[in-house]
């Protein structure tokens, strides 16, 4: 219970750390938020003193300017002297009254006299403002004389309105609001640094992810303390398991017993309780499960674990579900799909009676019908998905491979684009390469290739001075040889036990009869040899050769007609192709 307790605390952590992750996602865009005000703020700020930039006004010799030019406007004489020669002008049409005259004369004269007119005064007034207007040449401000009472009025109101927006500037600049800004922008900056730094501190992976790796040890521990608690229980209550232990063997043996059957029934579970404590985990095939539990009542299984589940009809998983409180349904549905041995007639038989009689659906059909493997297995059912290619699966995809040497598995790879992790090392095969075709024109009698046959025994013999075995008792260095067709398979069985007396039965066979195994060495014989040859059965779908080819650990060799191959395109094509690229074309030993 310790060691429980403490995966428990770990699986708690780690999902308080996810929590904490989300929490400081969100502080992080918050942040990021307020520092973009913040930053915008200051832009703002920025842009608006690059436009209206005094930091170079020269304000003290505008000052003096100023005063200047305002005394030289009060000194302007009331009656303007240009507009008075205009109105005469305007007047000359007319006859102009001689007082009129007199009067124009006499403002001359007493303006001359008195150097009061708009000429002297503006004369004057550059005079005085000589030096401050030096001053204010070498900036970007220049000041420009005024020519006349116009050019003067408005340099009057001109500088009185820039030396304003100076001061304005230069108040602004004194309580300059980036400087105000640039503690809590900093602070903001100091905060989120710190989040994105412990952000980085956090695992990429999910706790289950990581647990085979970093929780091993512990796990270990905890599956031999279960296993030993266990051992210490049964015999703790010795009597009962064993008397449950002999229920349970007369119910499972094939002589019918009454007796034990009638206590089974009564007492099941209590009675397969006691039996795992000696046997926690049962293997069995689906069609065996009634067997082993001969009451379909749900709980017998705590978790079924269903393997190469791309294979099973949806028909078949039905008896180990319903006595199962939970499930793990494993498969590749790239991999062989089940067969169905029925005739297409039964099959159209079937649909007819159960289906379209009854007012269902073709789509019914394609979902609850054992005959319709075409579209779903059980793999594509647990995972949700009715087995069109372009569906996207549900659950856990395993994607580390620690079976076949990179360049074999790259061609599983380039089939169904598992998105697989290489945990294999590069490892040359003993006849240097993982890859290897043999060219062979073959000959095609009663659904075999003879020819092929022949060129297989020769490569065993070759294969075998290689260091390679037929049978190895350490189950390293095997071959083994597959073909798509049955009857190819029969005749290379035939042929090679007469020559390996120490042949086994999975040493060769059907690539259907290999799904789930391997071997060191697979050489995988195509049979085709005739240009009115089918290739349908191979290349309809990626299942086939994706199998036959990832059966091989450490060395594939393809013996066929490598010309036919290519030119039926599709997958043959494309392992053909995959071979020249990273293995070896070769001459027949």
């Amino acid at each position: 219970m310790a060691g429980v307790k403490e995966l428990q605390q770990q699986l708690e952590l780690d999902r308080e750390s996810a929590r904490q992750k989300e929490r400081d996602i969100r502080v992080l865009e918050q942040l990021k938020t307020e520092l973009q005000t913040i930053d915008s703020q200051i832009e703002a700020y920025e842009q608006q003193v690059s436009t209206n930039d005094y930091s170079q006004y020269p304000e003290s010799a505008y000052e003096q300017i100023l005063f200047h030019l305002e005394k030289a406007v009060r000194s302007l004489p009331r009656h303007h002297f240009n507009r008075l020669t205009r109105t005469t002008v305007n007047q000359q049409t007319q006859k102009t009254p001689r007082w009129q005259r007199l009067w124009y004369f006499l403002l001359k004269l007493w303006q001359k006299i008195t150097r009061t007119s708009t000429h002297q005064i503006i004369k004057r007034l550059n005079a005085a403002i000589n030096i401050p207007l030096t001053a204010t040449l070498a900036t970007p401000f220049p000041f420009r004389l005024p020519q006349n009472r116009e050019e003067l009025i408005a340099a009057r109101l001109s500088v009185a309105e820039q030396l304003e927006l100076a001061r304005a500037s230069h108040e602004r600049q004194s309580q300059n609001p980036t400087n105000v800004l640039l503690e809590p922008r900093n602070e903001l900056q100091e905060r989120l640094t710190q989040i994105e730094q412990q952000l980085a501190s956090y695992p990429t992976e999910d706790f289950y992810t990581r647990f085979p790796q970093e929780y091993h040890q512990q796990q270990q521990h905890l599956f031999e303390r279960s296993r030993q608690f266990l051992l210490l229980e049964a015999l703790r209550r010795k009597d009962k398991v064993i008397a449950s232990l002999r229920t349970y063997i007369d119910v499972i043996t094939p002589q019918w017993n009454y007796e034990a059957r009638r206590k089974f029934a009564s007492s099941w579970s209590t009675i397969l309780k006691d039996v795992s404590l000696l046997f926690p985990v049962f293997a069995s095939t689906l069609h065996s499960i009634r067997n082993l539990l001969p009451y379909p009542d749900s709980g017998c299984i705590e978790l079924l674990i269903v393997d190469e589940a791309g294979m099973i009809p949806l028909h078949q998983l039905f008896p180990a579900l319903v006595r199962s409180n939970k499930a793990m349904v494993v498969g590749d549905p790239l991999q062989l799909e089940p067969i169905i041995p029925f005739s297409q007639s039964t099959i159209e038989q079937y649909h007819s009676s159960a289906f379209t009689e009854r007012g269902l659906s073709d789509t019914d059909y394609e979902c609850y019908s054992p005959t319709a493997i075409s579209t779903a297995t059980a793999y594509h059912r647990a995972a949700g998905i009715f087995g069109e290619s372009t569906e996207t699966e549900n659950g856990i995809i395993l994607t580390e491979h620690h079976r076949c040497a990179p360049s074999i598995i790259a061609f599983s790879e380039r089939l169904c684009r598992y998105g697989l992790v290489l945990r294999t090392p590069e490892n040359p095969s003993k006849l240097g390469f993982n890859l290897i075709a043999y060219h062979v024109e073959g000959n095609y009698d009663q659904h075999t290739n003879p020819q092929e046959i022949e060129a297989i025994c020769s490569l065993m013999e070759y294969l075998h001075v290689s260091g390679y075995s037929i049978c190895d008792p350490s189950d390293k260095n095997t071959i083994g040889v597959i073909s798509p067709y049955r009857a190819q398979a029969d005749l290379l069985h035939n042929r090679l036990q007469k020559k390996y007396s120490d042949l086994t039965r999975d040493s060769i066979g059907t690539v259907h009869t290999f799904q789930g195994g391997q071997k060191s060495v697979i050489i995988l014989s195509t049979r085709q040899c005739r240009t009115t040859d089918s290739f349908w059965f191979i290349n309809r779908r990626p299942n086939l050769l994706n199998v036959a080819v990832s059966r091989a650990q450490e060395l594939l060799i393809l013996v066929g007609n490598l010309e036919l191959l290519q030119q039926s395109g599709g997958y043959t094509r494309m392992l053909v192709e995959h071979i020249q690229k990273s293995g070896e074309i070769r001459q027949l030993p």
